[in-house]
């Protein structure tokens, strides 16, 4: 029994391609679209709200509807509970749209069900697939010089930021794409040569433009490769041959998005050479006190981890700063809550936290802001509530695909303020719902396309 009709669940489906496809193509920019002072992108954390709500409220009738998972159930519930708590405690103002804003990563969270309704409702056909899937050759595009420019101007006359997209953005399209095709394509072989030819397709775009984006899409490449291993096997020759295709693709690629093939950022030589200047006097630093060990460009100093790459140290002084603050405020139980920018971001002995346009606020870690927001039982929930779906993969799937694209998710949001957002959080969920409820309908560890 499903608690909204197939009709109703069709609508959905349309509505969520409507909305998910322009997102995965232009992100923050089809985000930020706004009309009459309210954005798009204030209308999906609604929207998430609305649906986190419902479901909230079902679950006490049927706990388990997630995937027969009670504890899943239990720990969304645990949620908004902590939620409503932290308002009360707080003394948030639940009419403030900031309050929703900085709680975007809760709400989010339902878009899970939604995924999970689609999947279990509505038959996706071939051509939505299809449809999907040309979203990654379409950010490759768009993300080395050929981002039309009529699109560019509809966003700066209607979107409140025109921004490209990020590594973050595109490393979850190459993720969703690749387990796409896996839908689409019964042929090993074309599986396979849409693997490698995607990856050497996106991979140099992905290094150019994020490390944190690039390491987990390696480790997820790595993995496939281990997946297909019975499949090279047993086709040497054509695995091969598709290894040899893909190398020029990968060259070429590199040669597009570098301008050299030596992985040179060219147009950044002269942030290269204020950047070696600072790591020069930072060993000369290290060499003169000597009482520092560097460990790959990490070391200890005034008894706080730091690094010699300047994004890095970056992140690691804002990290430390946000858990010294809150031991020291003695809110580690109850985190800051939603009232507020979180201090550590508007420090005025830390100049540049906030960005060039004065309006960054994200910690650039996931975990650590739920921590910040919402104290050390909230994130023990997060961590909880990722467990449990890796151990119910495990044990009823058997389909680690959908555990890769898991930790591609969260390695990058680890580095990166996307699930800080709307368009990462969006997308995920979604697709998280999706392809864990759409596997459990298949005997097979497959995915199998729905026909």
């Amino acid at each position: 029994m499903t608690i909204i009709n197939k009709k109703i669940s069709l609508a959905f489906a349309y509505i969520s391609v409507i909305i998910i496809f322009p997102t995965m193509l232009f992100g923050r920019s089809f985000i930020g679209l706004q009309y009459g002072g309210i954005r798009l992108g204030e209308l999906i954390i609604f929207g998430g709200f609305f649906i986190s709500i419902i479901f909230f409220i079902y679950s006490f009738v049927n706990p388990k509807f997630f995937y027969k998972e009670i504890l899943l159930s239990r720990i969304h519930q645990l949620f908004i509970f902590l939620f409503i708590l932290s308002v009360f405690i707080n003394r948030t103002l639940v009419t403030s749209p900031y309050t929703y804003k900085v709680s975007s990563y809760i709400w989010t969270v339902g878009f899970i069900f939604l995924g999970k309704l689609v999947a279990e409702n509505v038959i996706i056909n071939k051509k939505i697939i299809i449809l999907l899937i040309t979203a990654l050759p379409l950010n490759y595009l768009f993300s080395t010089g050929r981002y039309p420019n009529i699109i560019m101007g509809f966003f700066r006359e209607y979107s409140d930021k025109f921004q490209f997209l990020k590594g973050s953005d595109i490393l979850l399209t190459y993720l969703i794409a690749i387990i796409l095709s896996y839908i689409l394509f019964d042929s090993q072989k074309i599986k396979f040569l849409f693997l490698f030819f995607s990856s050497g397709l996106m991979i140099p775009l992905l290094l150019f433009l994020s490390r944190g984006a690039f390491l987990p899409a390696f480790i997820f490449f790595v993995f496939e490769i281990i997946y297909f291993r019975k499949f090279i096997l047993n086709n040497l020759t054509y695995s091969l041959l598709i290894t040899l295709l893909t190398i020029p693709i990968f060259l070429g690629s590199t040669l597009n998005v570098y301008g050299n093939l030596t992985f040179t950022k060219v147009a950044e030589s002269i942030q290269v050479e204020e950047d070696n200047i600072v790591v020069d006097s930072l060993t000369s630093l290290i060499t003169d006190k000597n009482t520092h060990t560097v460990f790959l460009s990490f070391y200890i100093q005034d008894g706080r981890l730091t690094s010699q790459d300047i994004t890095t140290r970056w992140r690691l002084d804002i990290w430390q700063d946000v858990i010294e603050d809150m031991v020291q405020d003695d809110i580690v139980i109850k985190g800051y809550g939603y009232n507020e920018i979180i201090p550590a971001m508007i420090d005025p002995n830390k100049p540049g936290r906030t960005g060039r346009d004065g309006k960054n606020e994200n910690l650039h870690n996931y975990f650590l802001n739920v921590f910040a927001r919402g104290g050390i039982g909230q994130l023990f929930l997060y961590l909880s509530f990722f467990y449990l779906i890796i151990r119910h993969l495990d044990r009823n799937v058997q389909n680690y695909r959908i555990t890769s694209f898991i930790f591609g998710a969260l390695i990058t949001s680890s580095f990166d303020p996307a699930m800080e957002g709307v368009q990462f959080p969006l997308i995920f969920y979604f697709f998280l719902g999706y392809l864990i409820s759409m596997n459990l309908n298949h005997s097979s560890n497959e995915f199998k396309y729905q026909s």
